[in-house]
């Protein structure tokens, strides 16, 4: 990968990847989730307020577990992240590497959301989940709130298509995170001519990584 990202350390639970994926890692995201995607889009009720949607995969799952072969795009991001936390010389993450290190059986699922823009929303919240979540963002960019028990006040940062984030999803971590809209008119060009859905919409991207 030729990218290298521009890494932001909100605290020791919680950091974010700027432009962590390249144009052609995105697209075969994009790809790869399209093709798993079963929601029944022509029939789904249109609220005067659209909300954001879950994706529904085979057999009517919103999550699906991630394998670890054979390599899909979803892995190798994970693999990717995993590269930041533990390369050498690693980040100055010691909370992530403790958890990640020694390697630890690992179980990875991956849920997908999709919000309109401008109004997509999620409200503020702390995740109960002993895991990992490495959440990515594709196509419209989000206002993405985050606050820690160690951060003196909520950050706003914009999350742009290929950025994820990551935090400890744990109710000891207590990371409060959410989304506050959607940009309209924010997707790249390149993302745009991949599917017309992302001209106007984020797919927020969530995969969990859970040490078992």
């Amino acid at each position: 990968m030729s990218y290298s990202p521009t890494i932001t350390v909100f605290d020791d639970t919680c950091f974010l990847l700027h432009g962590l994926l390249s144009p052609p890692e995105q697209c075969s995201v994009f790809d790869y989730i399209q093709d798993l995607d079963r929601t029944p889009w022509p029939t789904l009720p249109r609220p005067m307020v659209p909300s954001p949607t879950t994706l529904t995969f085979v057999s009517d799952l919103r999550t699906l577990p991630i394998p670890p072969t054979p390599t899909t795009p979803i892995s190798s991001m994970i693999e990717l992240v995993h590269s930041y936390i533990l390369g050498s010389p690693p980040l100055e993450l010691p909370h992530f590497v403790s958890i990640l290190l020694p390697p630890h059986p690992k179980s990875s699922t991956m849920s997908v959301i999709r919000y309109a823009s401008p109004s997509g929303k999620f409200p503020p919240h702390i995740d109960h989940c002993p895991s990992l979540v490495y959440l990515l963002t594709l196509g419209c960019s989000a206002i993405f709130t985050v606050k820690t028990p160690s951060m003196p006040k909520t950050e706003r940062v914009e999350l742009k298509s290929g950025d994820v984030i990551v935090f400890d999803a744990s109710t000891e971590a207590k990371v409060e995170h959410g989304v506050e809209g959607i940009v309209e008119g924010s997707c790249p060009k390149f993302m745009e001519k991949r599917g017309e859905v992302l001209k106007s919409h984020r797919f927020g991207v969530q995969c969990r990584v859970r040490m078992v």
